[in-house]
């Protein structure tokens, strides 16, 4: 599980032989964080994507539910979340 942008909030991970994608819906945007709902989920919503979604392989490819796809690599490099 993925909480913080709502309390119930999953990401889905799919590998084939060659390429891992993984839907983080309102979890992650390329470069940003989707908001916290309720607003006291905030801590653990950060804490979750460091934690779940960017621990994946950096080649994952993450496509969030606004916005182009990006990578694990790229959000770790360049989102001032992670």
């Amino acid at each position: 599980t993925t909480p913080g942008h709502t309390p119930g909030g999953i990401c889905y991970k799919v590998q084939s032989q060659d390429q891992a994608l993984c839907f983080v819906g309102d979890t992650l945007f390329a470069g940003s964080v989707g908001g916290s709902n309720p607003l006291s989920l905030y801590a653990e919503h950060l804490a979750s994507v460091r934690r779940r979604v960017l621990q994946l392989e950096p080649d994952t490819v993450l496509l969030p539910g606004h916005g182009p796809p990006t990578t694990v690599n790229e959000e770790r490099v360049m989102n001032p979340f992670g």
